[in-house]
């Protein structure tokens, strides 16, 4: 079903539901000029900027004949070229107001890479440091510019309502209230691999050059060495044991890239005691993941970890605290038919 034909009815009900016992007349009553539909905040250098709309208001007007004056209006916010009510919807993550203003004729926002981000004076705010993690988010397979921003310090950057909306319309293939760069479908494409969203990663990737990750495997895999006290039957005599769990710790992220045609193949974690370099198909196959591993393996993506360790197939009984065989592991690996 098309959602922009459910736009307007969807919103006339928002209004109904929102405004309930409240008159519309009373509500508009307040909104007579478009800085009446947004809230204003102000920065630290003087000026100000919109922090919010007001949604009521809004969507009280969208259901108003005879507003259409306050809702082509224009806002001018430091540091930026003026922007339109549609602009302010993509930015705050408002789907439903920006396709029914697209509707009624406003212009499609011009996202900029700027808008899918946590702006530098909201990290500020947020997080009381200057650090920008953008350029780790935007060289995540091009460079190795900043290697001290961890991935998932580069996923808060871009996850912001504006970046969910546009990545929601991509996979919707509803774009009419987005014009789209092609610089900034690159940035979205990150996003969508650092978000966990493998549809809106794979719709990108066609309007993107492919490219090859450039992270280190710890950062999508992790190790857990445990030594632990077992008892050999024949003699009952105890001896120490070491298991070691492995596991991919940002499936979406490896799933995400792999739907936008990423070359995972060369991301490695060593493991120095074991003397082992482990692949992504590796961790997928130790952790029981069969579809992930279905999709590394698809993928090109090879093991390296063989013949495979019988203490990697090993884990704790969560109860008892015996040693049990991990047959989740296990049944992938065979799946796989790989060397045991």
């Amino acid at each position: 079903m098309n959602l922009v034909a459910q736009i307007p009815a969807a919103t006339a009900n928002y209004a109904r539901t929102s405004l309930n016992n409240v008159a519309v007349e009373n509500v508009m009553s307040c909104a007579r000029h478009p800085d009446d539909l947004v809230v204003w905040e102000a920065t630290p250098w003087g000026g100000r900027r919109v922090s919010c709309l007001r949604e009521l208001r809004v969507a009280a007007a969208l259901f108003t004949d005879g507003a259409d004056d306050i809702l082509q209006g224009t806002y001018d916010e430091d540091d930026s070229s003026p922007a339109s009510l549609l602009d302010l919807a993509v930015r705050f993550g408002h789907r439903e107001f920006a396709a029914e203003l697209a509707r009624r004729g406003a212009q499609p926002c011009e996202l900029k890479a700027a808008d899918i981000r946590i702006s530098h004076w909201e990290m500020v705010r947020k997080t009381g440091t200057a650090k920008q993690a953008w350029q780790r988010t935007v060289s995540c397979f091009n460079s190795p510019e900043d290697r001290s921003v961890s991935i998932s310090q580069a996923r808060a950057q871009v996850d912001t309502p504006a970046t969910h909306l546009s990545l929601a319309a991509l996979t919707s293939g509803d774009l009419t209230a987005l014009s789209l760069q092609p610089d900034v479908k690159v940035h979205l494409l990150d996003a969508a691999i650092l978000l966990g969203n493998p549809q809106a990663a794979a719709a990108l990737s066609k309007h993107c050059p492919p490219y090859a990750a450039n992270w280190e495997g710890k950062e999508l895999m992790a190790w857990n060495r445990k030594v632990c006290e077992a008892t050999e039957m024949s003699e009952g005599r105890a001896f120490l044991f070491t298991i070691t769990e492995v596991e991919v710790t940002q499936p979406g992220v490896v799933e995400a890239a792999l739907c936008a045609g990423v070359d995972l193949s060369s991301v490695t974690l060593r493991l120095a005691r074991e003397n082992l370099d482990l692949s992504l198909l590796d961790a997928a196959i130790f952790s029981g993941n069969l579809k992930l591993a279905s999709a590394l393996s698809q993928a090109g993506v090879k093991c390296k970890a063989l013949p495979m360790h019988g203490n990697m197939f090993l884990g704790l009984d969560g109860k008892t605290s015996r040693i049990c065989l991990n047959t989740a592991a296990l049944k992938v690996a065979l799946a796989f038919h790989v060397d045991l």
